[in-house]
């Protein structure tokens, strides 16, 4: 204990140095820490700006978009122009000051909710205070990339606060009226925003049970503090002459090294001198600061001190006494604790012995000593948490059991949803090749090859669902969709799929609780088509005679339930909580009657989350099973949507129009060639790259179709060189890459339009003949 007291003097200056040198670090490291997330919060505001810019102007687009594809036809242009200006002008942005604009490609001004004064106006040689041409720099990003920021020159000699911060602006194509719409704004708009979020965020940090960060700005006003009434106050504005003192010059050593340290004296303070470190932001010209009590220490060296000094004497003045007590007591002790001692190691000896065969627990009841039973309770413990895991370890290879099964189980049925419809493409197509099949027998075996090969893409955009769930990747877009014609839709093409399957003893019914004008929601119409199109398969799949009904109700919730019921052959009971599961199927035997691979209800749940619904099933085996789903009632401002079925173009006007076909297959081109026939077109073609590039500066083509995987030069690099020489050549990728990453990284390369394989004749045909008309 005198040798514990003596060195406790020595190491107390030790200690002292210590601790500074500790404080330090933790202060410099958590003031770092928050000058970090500053200059992190700094670097996002331009991201902010440009995403809301973006998002603007493309609802702006789709909301122009959709009016006019709703009345194109039944209106004249000049009301679906008016139409289309009265739905714009009611975007607001920032607080209100910010606007959609829309502009003709030769400078017109279409509409400036804000400067209606520039309707009409020719504006190609409007500046800005930098002397920017705004107007045509704009049209120069729209007429090269259809959308995107254009850029400002900035002049620093001019002061103006317009020029203080950076503008930014977004355009976007709008190809009906040749329009494009805009909108602007500077970053000094979001700063306030920004900086209200950092404020928030330090508030939240802690150094300690006591500190905390304050944060003062250039001219005094103080924006964070522990003592919440000094927020929002000027430190000059202090009755404390000695804080407001002490602030001032925090403040302006910080402006001058940027980063330092400050030990000062707090009057009336018991916990007297302060060590406090600081930090300027230069953007913001804001200082933040960290600060600790030094004499907190040496508090805690002299109760140390005290405490030692008592244990001393205590502990000598328990010696004596023990010595005393120890010559009186110590024989008739040590003859009682052998006795005990042994009594509880014989226990101990036999629970070991025992428990190398058997499963045993201790019973500390026979014990005598507090430590023998708690080694007793401790073994016990190990007893239980031993068997506890052997449970936990047998349960989960159960579960480890099942799911490699549920996956081999599935592998197996996607080998054969897949192997399938293949036996059927390559077995009828080499019929095909035999010369002595008749007309009949040939157009029999194409149908089959084709219903196969619709069969199979249909199963490979399921699996490409089923890996974007997985990856946690599948996304919607909300647009207005009315429900009505999607379900009448849907209803018709069942309707020509009933035929097909010869089910004829099955009615197809359809049933709207809402009328047209009350049908348009906020929703996504692909993903919601999908829910309804995987449900009515597997209804019609299941149901060999009675009904199929679709349809919807509104809830007094504000929701929508969507229904599809038959009278099939109904889900056990024991399978109605599995069906919606990976890798589950109500049967996934090898037995199984019907074909499907299960991943149709995963999806469909999925889906159903993802557009803030939910999905399940009520069904009774022989008797039909009726499938329900949710979704928000959030109707639409546009009461109309246009049949979903795809017309033809009509080809006419564009016959004799020079079209290029880039293909490293010949099979492709063939195949492309022969669906343009129709068409009557002028068609070269070229195998790769470089025979590409030479072609186009051999003769110009009004149309170019450029596959995008070529060996020698890929068809990003050829479009790069195709648009240097002719900006405005119209050029379509048509490629394999199908998910909606791959084409958005084409569309942003520059290709005028975008086509996936394998390609329908109608699409192509309809998009041709848009795009050279």
């Amino acid at each position: 204990m005198l040798k514990e007291y003596k060195d406790f003097n020595k190491k107390s200056e030790l200690i002292r140095k210590e601790y500074i040198n500790t404080q330090k670090e933790k202060l410099n490291h958590y003031t770092k820490e928050c000058l970090d997330y500053i200059l992190y919060q700094q670097s996002q505001t331009e991201k902010l700006l440009k995403n809301r810019l973006k998002t603007y102007a493309t609802q702006a687009h789709a909301v122009a978009s959709h009016i006019y594809n709703t009345h194109k036809g039944k209106l004249s242009d000049k009301e679906i122009k008016a139409r289309i200006k009265e739905a714009i002008y009611a975007i607001r942005f920032n607080k209100g000051k910010g606007y959609i604009y829309a502009n003709t490609l030769n400078g017109k001004g279409i509409f400036y909710p804000n400067t209606p004064q520039n309707e009409g106006k020719n504006l190609l040689n409007l500046k800005d205070i930098n002397g920017n041409f705004v107007i045509q720099k704009e049209i120069n990003i729209v007429k090269k990339q259809g959308e995107g920021f254009p850029e400002y020159s900035k002049k620093d000699t001019i002061p103006n606060k317009y020029n203080a911060y950076t503008k930014f602006a977004y355009v976007k194509h709008f190809a009906p009226y040749n329009w494009y719409f805009g909108c602007k704004a500077y970053t000094e708009d979001f700063l306030e925003e920004v900086q209200q979020e950092t404020i928030k965020r330090i508030q939240q940090m802690k150094f300690d049970a006591d500190g905390s960060f304050f944060v003062y700005q250039e001219n005094g006003t103080c924006l964070v503090h522990k003592n919440t009434i000094s927020i929002g106050q000027n430190y000059r504005d202090y009755t404390n002459k000695e804080r407001s003192q002490n602030t001032a010059s925090l403040i302006e050593i910080a402006k001058k090294k940027k980063s330092c340290f400050k030990e000062y004296k707090v009057s009336n303070c018991s916990k007297g001198t302060k060590l406090s470190h600081v930090r300027w932001v230069d953007n913001w010209n804001w200082m933040i600061g960290l600060g600790t009590y030094t004499n907190q220490l040496e508090l805690n060296i002299k109760e140390e001190r005290e405490y030692l000094e008592k244990r001393m004497f205590q502990f000598m003045y328990d010696i004596l006494l023990m010595l005393i007590l120890a010559f009186i007591l110590l024989y008739f002790i040590a003859q009682a604790l052998e006795k005990i001692m042994n009594k509880n190691f014989l226990s101990l000896q036999n629970f070991f012995r025992k428990a190398t065969s058997s499963s045993l627990k201790i019973n500390p009841s026979n014990l005598n000593f507090s430590e023998f039973k708690e080694l007793a309770n401790s073994v016990n413990k190990m007893h239980e948490l031993r068997t506890q895991k052997e449970l936990e370890l047998l349960k989960a290879r159960k579960k480890a059991e099942e799911s490699d099964r549920l996956k081999s189980s599935f592998l197996s049925n996607m080998s054969h949803e897949i192997r399938t419809p293949m036996n059927a493409i390559i077995g009828f197509s080499e019929l095909l090749q035999d010369d002595t099949i008749s007309i009949e027998h040939q157009k029999e075996f194409l149908e089959h090859i084709k219903t196969n090969g619709k069969s199979l893409l249909t199963l490979i955009n399921d699996i490409i669902d089923f890996s974007k769930i997985e990856s946690e990747e599948l996304k919607t877009i909300s647009t207005a969709c009315n429900i009505n014609a999607l379900l009448n839709d849907l209803h018709q093409l069942f309707l020509e799929e009933k035929e097909r399957l010869n089910k004829t003893r099955v009615e197809l019914k359809i049933n709207f609780d809402l009328p047209d004008s009350k049908a348009t929601i906020q929703t996504d119409p692909l993903r919601l088509k999908q829910i309804l199109t995987n449900l009515i398969s597997n209804a019609l799949k299941f149901t060999n005679e009675g009904w199929i009904q679709i349809g919807y109700t509104q809830r007094k919730d504000n929701q929508l339930l969507f229904y599809v019921k038959d009278t099939g052959i109904g889900i056990p009971k024991d399978k109605q909580d599995i069906i919606f599961n990976r890798f589950r199927q109500a049967d996934d035997s090898h037995t199984r009657k019907y074909g499907g691979t299960g991943l149709g209800l995963t999806i469909s749940k999925k889906l159903c989350e993802l557009l803030s619904g939910k999905i399940w099933v009520e069904s009774n085996v022989g008797q039909g099973s009726d499938f329900y789903f949710t979704l928000p009632y959030l109707q639409s401002e546009i009461t109309k949507t246009p049949s979903t079925k795809n017309n033809i173009a009509e080809p006419s006007s564009i016959e004799g129009k020079k079209v290029l076909i880039v293909d490293d297959c010949p099979r492709n081109i063939l195949l492309l060639k022969k669906m343009l026939d129709s068409a009557k077109l002028n068609i070269r073609t070229a195998t790769n790259g470089k025979e590409t590039i030479a072609l186009n500066q051999e003769e110009d083509f009004d149309l170019i179709l450029l596959d995008i995987q070529m060996p020698e030069k890929d068809g990003f690099e050829v479009l790069k060189q195709l648009k240097k020489r002719k900006p405005d050549q119209i050029i379509v990728a048509q490629t394999a890459y199908a998910l909606a990453r791959e084409r958005q990284k084409i569309m942003e390369t520059g290709f005028d339009a975008y086509i996936a394989k394998p390609i329908v004749r109608k699409k192509l045909i309809t998009l041709v003949t848009n795009l050279l008309s």
